[in-house]
């Protein structure tokens, strides 16, 4: 049976002096994002080369929750949190599990 999950990387990068903005707005969405039914991993890192880059390790059920995740009021409110705080839009990277 094919492996329907959803795995990725998002990097997303404050500004300088905007590091606790970024911070604290993860802190506030980690628990909601976590929370949902499809949610299998959600993990915020910070890139040792760059301190003012979060990279998120994530991993949804399926693509219908991936969609849900993106589509949810908390995200929505997680981005307005950041508005003004980050160099660009988040970097999102889409993986497929290599299996022998």
């Amino acid at each position: 049976m094919a492996d329907e999950r959803i795995y990725l990387t998002a990097k997303v990068t404050a500004k300088p002096g905007k590091l606790d903005v970024l911070r604290e707005a993860i802190l506030w969405v980690l628990p909601k994002s976590r929370a949902e039914e499809a949610c299998v991993q959600y993990d915020p890192h910070t890139l040792i080369e760059d301190p003012n880059s979060i990279l998120f390790y994530e991993i949804w059920a399926d693509d219908a929750g991936f969609k849900a995740h993106i589509a949810s009021a908390h995200l929505a409110e997680f981005n307005g949190m950041l508005e003004g705080s980050l160099v660009g839009p988040a970097e999102l990277i889409f993986l497929k599990k290599l299996e022998g």
